[in-house]
Order: structure tokens, then sequence, then C-alpha cells
């Protein structure tokens, strides 16, 4: 597929390894898996996500956890949206991505066939529709356990489009594929930033969150695109982590999903 200076796949239409027991309390997502996958299989994910680490903590996966739970505190405090926060979250995912691919799990590759194997069983359609009630299911467990409030409503159009992309380029192409934007979308901030002086500005009523970067031009319709596209796509690849049970690359791409739908709120 080709793409735009954004990410975007020109030729598709566009609408407008986890850690063991100890580190799943420690993050306060241990209670979702049974949120996820039921009672009678919370025991065996748990397992699994577990033995992937051969009981200890893994250290690539804590930092990408601190890091977007930094970057999403960030997006949602008083200090403004900032470009650091944006490009934070795209490292981070692409680190996700790289992490994946090179542990001996192959978690990227596990999630890719069962992918596959799903729209095999159930069709486009049913997968899709599956997806997002799971990440539903996710977000729910995130904010009761961490406080990471979730706004984000996946729109049908979109999520199929989404589910189209990371089938044709993989979980770890499809994160790859983000990187560029949100680089893009955080230089903009960071310009913005620079621009609109030292003076403070003052919340109006009813102000959304991103009116306080006074001057700065909104991202155009298609970094408004491309925002939506990236977060449906966080969102699908979140709910497959978390329906296998890894939960620390569905923690932390959920996290990322949410950070980014707060920024294309307050900015577009």
């Amino acid at each position: 597929m080709r793409s735009d200076g954004w990410g975007l796949p020109t030729d598709v239409p566009t609408p407008t390894p986890g850690p063991d027991r100890r580190t799943f309390l420690s993050l306060g997502v241990g209670c979702v898996i049974p949120l996820l996958v039921g009672e009678a299989t919370a025991k065996a994910a748990e397992g699994r996500a577990a033995r992937q680490v051969q009981g200890m903590t893994d250290p690539v996966m804590d930092h990408i956890h601190r890091e977007v739970m930094r970057a999403y505190r960030g997006v949602r405090g008083s200090g403004g949206i900032r470009g650091e926060h944006v490009r934070a979250l795209g490292a981070n995912v692409v680190l996700l991505g790289a992490h994946l691919q090179g542990n001996k799990e192959k978690e990227d590759a596990r999630l890719d066939a069962f992918l596959r194997r799903r729209i095999r069983d159930k069709g486009r359609e049913a997968t899709a529709q599956e997806l997002s009630a799971t990440y539903r299911e996710l977000a729910a467990g995130l904010s009761v356990q961490q406080g990471v409030t979730s706004r984000l409503e996946l729109e049908d159009t979109a999520t199929r489009t989404a589910l189209d992309v990371l089938v044709a380029h993989g979980a770890v192409g499809t994160l790859r594929r983000y990187e560029a934007g949100l680089q893009r979308l955080a230089a903009e901030i960071d310009q913005a930033m620079m621009t609109r002086g030292a003076r403070p500005v003052p919340v109006a009523v009813r102000q959304k969150p991103g009116d306080d970067f006074l001057g700065y031009p909104p991202p155009d319709g298609s970094g408004c695109t491309f925002l939506d596209g990236a977060i449906h796509g966080l969102a699908l690849e979140a709910a497959i982590f978390g329906l296998m049970g890894f939960m620390g690359a569905a923690f932390a791409l959920a996290v990322a999903a949410e950070a980014l739908e707060f920024v294309k709120f307050a900015l577009c």
C-alpha cells in the first residue's frame, strides 16, 4: 500500500511480552483478565503471560508502561498537550512493536496468526464487532484499576478500516506506520508552543482542552483522519492482545489509544 505524509494508506478508504503475576498486581491490571476471557480461562491466560518472562519482570515492558502512563497523564494535565507527550507515545509504540517482534515468544507473529484465524472462522464484520466489544471491556478494567478514563467510542467504519490495515501490514508493521504521523504532529505542537508566546491564556467556559493553544492551527483533515486511524488501530491491537492473554502489551496500547483520543478531541 502507498501512504501519504501522515502514514495513511492512500489506496484504502479512510473515514473522517507480558509481566508476571507480581507485575500484574503492581500494575493493577490483574483483574482485567477475568473481565476479558472469563473466570474459567483467567488462570490459564495469566499463566501464559507469566511463562513468557519465566517468572521475572520484563524491564522493557516496565519502561513502556511508565512512559505511556506519563504521556497519558501529560495530555490530561494542567500544562496542556505538548509535543513531548505525542512524541513519547510514538516512540514507545514503536519500541513495543520491536520488543514483541524480537522476544523469543514472538507475540507479534502470534497476534497476526490469531487475527487471520479469527477472520477466517468468524468473518470480517463479526471479528470487528468482537474486538470493539473486547476493547470496551479492557478500557473499563483500566478505568477501575488505573484511573485511565476512556472517552474512546470505536466507530464501525473506522474499526473495519483499521482491521484491514492491520491484516495487510501485521502487528509490528502497523505500529511502525503510526510513528511518522505522530512525530509530525508533535513537531506542529512544538512550533505552536514557540509562537504562542509566554503569556498565560485564560480558559473560557465550555472551552475545549486544546483551545489553550492560542493561534495553533489544528491538524488539517488528513491529520485528524490519521489520528482517528491510529487510535482505532491501537485499540484493536490492544483488544487482540487482551484476548490472547498478553496483558502487558494490551495495557500499553490501550493507554496510548486513550491518550491519542484525548489529543484528537482537543485539537480536531
